[in-house]
């Protein structure tokens, strides 16, 4: 049964990372060091100060850089397969498995498809907005997607099924969204 919440919570983490890179590195390493998460050994650097403050700049530049409508699609290019490698190292890093090619194969799926697919639906849903808006509604996606990566980090930590719950519902409800607007965005052209 421990394995099976582990792959919750690092499912839980990589959907975070889909929405923002960094962020859930930034909380992991904070829960870490003051020991309300434990990590594999291979990953306790994560309770260290430089890697804390590593993460810091980097979630506030990555943030940062999606508020700004010129650089947010440059930033989808490269965190698409950063996603995947940010996904698999969360999972990586909180799933209780001795095997290590079992780990990184259930990291892998679970980890790098979750924040793969959760990133094209941020992808998309800011090509849409662009089309709508001239590009100024993507400043509203990244708020949002800021808000998600947050609290749906905090709530792993705390409530990893719960979440994973929310997670599964949350995409089928962007998705269903996503198709609307392009529905729509088909009948205005």
């Amino acid at each position: 049964m421990e394995i099976v919440l582990s792959i919750f919570f690092g499912i839980g983490l990589s959907a975070a990372s889909g929405f923002r890179i960094f962020i859930p590195f930034l909380i992991l390493s904070i829960a870490v060091s003051s020991g309300w998460v434990d990590v594999n050994e291979n990953f306790s650097w994560l309770s260290g100060f430089p890697a804390m403050v590593s993460f810091l700049v980097a979630s506030i530049i990555e943030t940062a850089g999606y508020f700004n409508p010129w650089i947010d699609n440059m930033l989808d290019t490269i965190s698409t397969p950063a996603a995947i490698i940010s996904g698999t190292i969360l999972c990586l890093a909180v799933i209780n498995e001795n095997e290590f090619y079992l780990k990184l194969i259930l990291a892998l799926i679970f980890g790098g498809g979750v924040a793969v697919n959760v990133q094209f639906l941020t992808v998309k849903a800011r090509s849409v907005s662009s089309v709508f808006k001239s590009g100024m509604g993507n400043q509203i996606i990244a708020g949002f997607e800021l808000l998600l990566s947050i609290l749906i980090t905090f709530a792993t930590i705390f409530y990893p099924i719960g979440t994973f719950i929310f997670i599964s519902i949350l995409i089928l409800i962007l998705l269903k969204i996503l198709k609307n607007a392009k529905s729509r965005l088909r009948e205005k052209f």
